[in-house]
């Protein structure tokens, strides 16, 4: 099995060269765990994580995602994933 965490952590002041989608000002902190099964027929991987803001109006994000994929033959290989996504929004008011 393999263990995997995390973290990153973007400054507010933080300014790209030219990337128009890349957030700043946010923390994330993942983690996750992958192990296989069946003499490496089953494969099960779960992860989950936290993201957020660190502006006035902020904003929790949580994921979890699960992954099972089982190969029986080199013709059949089957994939199952379900992942839950959630955005929270509180606005603050700037005095």
């Amino acid at each position: 099995y393999q263990l995997m965490l995390k973290l990153r952590d973007i400054d507010p002041e933080y300014r790209t060269m030219g990337s128009a989608f890349l957030n700043n000002g946010l923390r994330d902190i993942t983690g996750g765990v992958s192990w296989s099964m069946l003499e490496q027929k089953l494969n099960l991987s779960v992860n989950a994580g936290f993201q957020q803001t660190k502006e006035a109006t902020s904003v929790a994000r949580v994921i979890y995602a699960f992954n099972a994929g089982y190969t029986s033959n080199k013709q059949l290989s089957v994939m199952v994933n379900y992942s839950n996504f959630s955005t929270t929004t509180r606005q603050t008011q700037l005095q």
